[in-house]
């Protein structure tokens, strides 16, 4: 098939999208593996994104996020394609201000890449970053955000680099993917100073103190066997058990630039639940509306109570900025 002829086919209707693409997959023209579903935000192409409340869109993003969660793949389709481009939910908590849009790097944070946390299953943690952190956004899977064929497309959102747990990448060197400033020796990237496997992972942190035995797994474009080390990023999270459950992990995204309101890959903004941070989403849904023209939806994050417990993700009418036109 050709390009242009592929190109010409999304901007037909929502629903004649998601005929063609199962179509696709089913009749070969497309690599078929677990991942290759139809995302809810594949409807957005062309600019066909909900601009006001829309009950159904949301449903249909909490569904997927919930199918995420509960998701055990190990790749996208490949050796070089890790399992966080098309699983899991990938999040980055936040605080609302005024002065600044909650979806745009901090520009005096000079390491050129964004923490963002990444929640599955198999990789469980209770909480949001601090106690503070209680709402944030969602990134659509560059997977589904990749494939969109929107006019304008999405940002290319790349993770460069992994931690089990909070690593205190602010205070690290290469982007935040390098050693701890105040630990140089221990903490430089995994592959360097021998620790190659989930199990090594495990046996080098439980050293003290945290920070000095955190080392980064490489998952960035170009890396050899990114969807093998992510998966080591998994099976470590899982090998520390309540010592990973308790915190949160830390995934480095390269940073984007500032103020690309219609082409970041939002999914939808969320809270957790337990807190107070439904009124700091509704603000952000709306700074949001106001500054692309579109609608996205707020998610309820039902945490894990329990290491063997399950995550919930839920969409509430009541949940989103009444304000919004």
């Amino acid at each position: 098939m050709s390009r242009k002829r592929f190109r010409s086919l999304w901007s037909a209707t929502p629903l004649l999208l998601a005929i063609l693409v199962t179509a696709l997959a089913t009749s070969g023209c497309l690599p078929r593996h677990a991942a290759e579903r139809v995302h809810p935000g594949w409807v957005r192409a062309n600019g066909d994104e909900p601009v006001s409340q829309d009950d159904a869109y949301g449903e249909k993003i909490a569904t997927d996020l919930q199918e995420r969660y509960d998701d055990s793949q190990i790749d996208c389709g490949g050796p070089n394609r890790p399992v966080v481009l098309c699983s899991g939910i990938l999040f980055r908590a936040t605080v609302y201000s005024p002065d600044y849009h909650a979806w745009n790097p901090n520009p005096n944070n000079p390491k050129g890449t964004v923490s963002f946390s990444w929640l599955r299953h198999d990789a469980q943690f209770h909480s949001l970053f601090l106690a503070r952190y209680t709402h944030g956004f969602v990134l659509i899977p560059l997977f589904y955000a990749d494939r969109a064929a929107r006019l304008d497309p999405y940002h290319k959102m790349e993770v460069v680099c992994v931690y089990p747990i909070d690593a205190q990448t602010d205070r690290r060197d290469r982007n935040g993917c390098g050693a701890h400033v105040s630990y140089p020796d221990t903490s430089a990237p995994c592959f360097e100073i021998g620790v190659d496997s989930a199990a090594a992972y495990v046996e080098h942190y439980r050293a003290e103190p945290p920070y000095a035995y955190s080392c980064s797994i490489p998952v960035a474009i170009g890396d050899a066997n990114t969807a093998a080390n992510f998966t080591m990023f998994i099976d470590t999270i899982r090998g520390l058990g309540d010592t990973s459950f308790n915190q949160w992990n830390e995934l480095l995204i390269r940073q984007w630039p500032q103020d690309i309101h219609t082409t970041i890959p939002l999914e939808a903004f969320f809270y957790q639940s337990g807190t107070s941070g439904r009124d700091s989403a509704r603000l952000d849904q709306a700074d949001f509306r106001e500054a692309s023209g579109k609608w996205l939806p707020i998610i309820r994050f039902d945490m894990p109570e329990s290491i063997d417990a399950r995550a919930t993700f839920h969409y509430e009418p009541s949940d989103q900025n009444p304000d919004i036109p």
